[in-house]
């Protein structure tokens, strides 16, 4: 019995200690979740459209009525000096008329990205046709064009300090057609993100658009920013978007503005202007080329006509980049929603830049080991991401 009354005294004591442990690490729970929410993300405040992101200024040297018209003009054929001023350069009558009707004739026997890779490009695949995932090289098709292609990648690290010393190249085919925008390909203003992802370097990447149908000069092109027109507009932004490891994403937020997002970082950064008051539309034929850094803003002509394309990305071959594991892990949300839906490739190219490096075959069980590993890593951390998000608006709101 005595026993019985010292531990009904005792209870009341211990409950209040368990209360208190119990409250200590719910506390410390919501402290480390808060932490994690906040600081996962390098550089990261993502939080919505009511973010007070910080305003970048315009800075015009027109007295204020805006960029002058000599940021757009080009010089004569491939131009160094206007790619390392403007980040891009116009070639015309590149391809012959005989090149132009055999990459027709391949286009034609390519079924749409949208059927045969949805998940490419985080699920925006209409108007692609991806030759290079078909198995179809146009090196072995038209060795010619390839080489012309190389050279003129050879002297972009002698010109430019473009350092692709093993190039590898992805062909794709796109389409943009104003009368049947959804088969058709129509981005705004972006950086070329998911090849930041991919590669994790866009200073060293370059872009070849090929015209192969395009029945109007001054429709259905691309749409830049040139570099030296940003630089007098914005300096901070042109600072921001030429960093290392940027990959940036743009959307209107009415008035004249816009907002910029570093899709790797999830960071908005309002703009006090809009890039389409300091962009450039080149007059494009078919048959010319358009080659463009990969770092280079850029979107969609906004037209009423249509056309075909070929774009060549060449990059430095995987197992010579400057691509890794914990790079592909890195970044926030908006990067690992890419991920998700496209896992395979990503898991791919480091499979075989593994492999390469380490000396091993497909059959290694390390490689099983290790692809495993990777998928996993993420889907868990698109799930993480996905559940600090809510966490991470409560606390910056």
């Amino acid at each position: 019995q005595g026993h019985g009354t010292a531990l009904r005294t005792c209870r009341p004591a211990m409950c209040c200690r368990l209360l208190l442990c119990c409250g200590a690490s719910f506390l410390a729970g919501l402290a480390g979740l808060a932490a994690s929410a906040l600081l996962q993300w390098p550089d990261g405040n993502w939080c919505g459209a009511s973010c007070r992101a910080r305003p970048l200024v315009r800075r015009s040297a027109a007295g204020g009525r805006g960029v002058p018209h000599d940021f757009c003009r080009l010089r004569r054929g491939l131009s160094w000096s206007d790619f390392r001023e403007k980040g891009f350069t116009v070639v015309e009558g590149f391809l012959s008329e005989k090149d132009r009707r055999v990459l027709l004739d391949i286009y034609n026997e390519l079924q749409d990205d949208s059927v045969s890779n949805p998940g490419g490009n985080n699920g925006n695949k209409a108007g692609y046709r991806s030759a290079w995932l078909s198995g179809l090289r146009i090196g072995d098709l038209l060795p010619h064009v390839a080489a012309r292609i190389r050279n003129i990648t050879a002297e972009a690290r002698r010109q430019a300090g473009v350092d692709i010393s093993h190039p590898f190249f992805e062909e794709t085919f796109f389409t943009t057609n104003s009368s049947d925008w959804s088969r058709s390909m129509r981005f705004g203003w972006h950086q070329d993100v998911e090849n930041q992802f991919f590669f994790q370097d866009l200073r060293n990447y370059l872009d070849f658009y090929l015209f192969l149908r395009k029945p109007y000069p001054h429709q259905a092109g691309l749409t830049m920013v040139p570099w030296d027109g940003l630089q007098t507009c914005s300096p901070e932004l042109h600072r921001l978007v030429r960093a290392r490891g940027a990959a940036f994403s743009f959307s209107d937020a009415g008035g004249g503005r816009m907002v910029a997002v570093d899709a790797g970082r999830d960071t908005p950064h309002l703009l006090s202007f809009h890039l389409d008051q300091i962009s450039c539309s080149p007059e494009l034929r078919e048959g010319d080329l358009l080659l463009f850094a990969g770092d280079v803003i850029h979107r969609t002509q906004e037209h009423s006509s249509w056309r075909i394309s070929l774009n060549i990305n060449v990059h430095q071959d995987v197992p010579m980049g400057s691509s890794s594991i914990a790079g592909l892990l890195s970044g926030g949300a908006t990067k690992y929603s890419f991920m998700v839906k496209n896992s395979a490739t990503y898991v791919n190219l480091h499979m075989t830049r593994i492999m390469k490096q380490w000396g091993l075959d497909v059959s290694s069980g390390k490689l099983s080991v290790l692809d495993g590993a990777l998928h996993a890593a993420i889907v868990a951390g698109f799930e993480y991401r996905k559940a600090l998000f809510p966490v991470r608006r409560f606390l910056l709101d």
